[in-house]
């Protein structure tokens, strides 16, 4: 097992590795001089960078053409059980995968999608953080190693889940000093996936702060690290999925609005370009100002009529549902899910997630109104696709308890009790907020396991 010491240096080596750590710029070219010079990426946030997206770059297909965008055949279930959160099935179909190939650009893409995989995990389930980190840095060190490609690391997933674990202190580097590191290196390679990977980090400090302090000042950074990104390469999606919503803790909604528009008419063609990101339609609806709930209707509405095939559209218009009409949400997630089932709906490998998202949805709508038996099975078939999907197991465990509640039978009863308390140990700490619900429903469970006990007949 690797120490979290270990994990430190790796991730730093991957860094340099990556290209991080360049010792000289690159070539300046006329619109390269311009965009370090934009008052945007220079830290004045008063124009657009929508400027800089010219209409002959713009993708026209629902993928960009590199080695992380496409998904092999072979590595299509893996893909599909890491946008379910089923992380350890994922792992062991990569492993499987690996084992089929010799050829070391298959191999590293591979490892690519190892260390990915490792690094969702990891900022899912944060109290198994550090030995994820480890074992995240150490396949993205490995497929850097065997491609000895610069793209490899460019793939936009592994720039965010790395800083990712920097912002979330899983090396040995104190998060702040591997903020001013990568900074540092920003600036001396003046390269846009430098310059997000500081922006993530600066991004997670600031998240990190939040309960207890200002963090104006280290919003106004992560602004001016995203905006350097843009402005050095506009043409990649994910500087912009993060720069449009970094624009709104410090109060820049006006031009957030405008920037969003220019970004979606540029990058509308993308269906799913990164993971657990929806896309520029959602972008555009998420960070723009004085839109209607028929506006965002109508440019959902678009994408459905664009890709017939996707859920994208269809899931946002129910999630809109649940805040506004939750019975006519209901109704539109039963739907939902029916096409998922009869294949109305055919998701590409990173849109997988959007399926047990669904159940999971309709199954806590369900919850709500007491359909207690309806959402159980949901829930169970959330479970089968990824057995600790969120908070699956606390809410079976739930719904159990609250089924033994009405339950006269003493036998049925405590059987329904010790499925209850199985299911809730079961539950994992996800995103650092269900361990805390699950200890105090335990007790609960094993107190009423004690009374009925305690009154069966002797």
């Amino acid at each position: 097992m690797r120490t979290a010491a270990c994990a430190g240096l790796i991730l730093f080596s991957l860094c340099a590795r990556a290209g991080f750590a360049q010792l000289a710029p690159p070539p300046d070219s006329a619109a390269d001089k311009q965009a370090e010079n934009h008052p945007v990426a220079a830290g004045d946030h008063q124009k657009t960078l929508g400027d800089f997206l010219k209409p002959e770059n713009r993708p026209d297909g629902p993928e960009v053409d590199s080695i992380y965008a496409k998904v092999p055949p072979e590595l299509d279930k893996a893909v599909r059980y890491i946008a379910m959160d089923n992380f350890t099935s994922a792992a062991e179909e990569l492993e499987l995968q690996e084992d089929k190939i010799d050829d070391d650009f298959q191999v590293a893409r591979i490892n690519l999608w190892r260390g990915i995989n490792y690094a969702l995990h990891a900022y899912y389930y944060p109290d198994e953080g550090p030995e994820l980190a480890t074992s995240a840095t150490y396949h993205l060190q490995r497929a850097i190693n065997i491609s000895q490609e610069e793209e490899v690391m460019e793939a936009p997933d592994a720039t965010r889940l790395l800083a990712e674990m920097a912002g979330h202190g899983w090396t040995t580097a104190d998060p702040a000093a591997e903020l001013q590191e990568a900074e540092q290196r920003a600036e001396k390679s003046r390269r846009a996936i430098d310059f997000y990977y500081a922006g993530v980090i600066s991004r997670r400090l600031a998240a990190r702060a939040w309960a207890h302090s200002d963090t104006a000042e280290q919003d106004q950074k992560t602004l001016s690290l995203f905006a350097k990104a843009v402005a050095r390469d506009p043409d990649h999606y994910e500087s912009w999925s993060a720069y449009l919503p970094a624009m709104l803790p410090v109060g820049m909604h006006d031009v957030a609005t405008t920037e969003a528009a220019r970004m979606y008419e540029h990058f509308k063609m993308l269906r799913t370009p990164l993971l657990a990101d929806q896309g520029p339609a959602v972008l555009k609806i998420n960070t723009s100002s004085y839109r209607t709930m028929k506006d965002d209707e109508d440019m959902l509405a678009e994408v459905a009529a664009r890709w017939p095939d996707a859920p994208m559209p269809h899931f946002e218009m129910a999630m809109r549902a649940i805040e506004s009409t939750p019975t006519q949400a209901l109704v539109m997630f039963s739907k939902l899910i029916e096409q998922f089932e009869n294949g109305t709906f055919k998701p590409l490998p990173r849109e997988a997630g959007y399926y047990p998202s669904a159940l999971y949805k309709y199954a806590f709508l369900l919850q709500t109104v007491e359909r207690t038996s309806e959402s159980l099975a949901m829930y169970r078939k959330v479970k089968a696709l990824s057995p600790d999907y969120a908070e699956v197991n606390l809410n079976i465990g739930i719904l159990l308890a609250q089924l033994s509640d009405k339950e006269k039978d003493g036998g049925r009863k405590v059987a329904l009790l010790n499925q209850a308390l199985e299911s809730v140990i079961r539950q994992k700490n996800y995103r650092g907020k269900s361990a805390e619900k699950a200890d105090s429903l335990t007790e609960r469970i094993k107190m009423a396991l004690k009374a009925q006990m305690t009154t069966a007949p002797q």
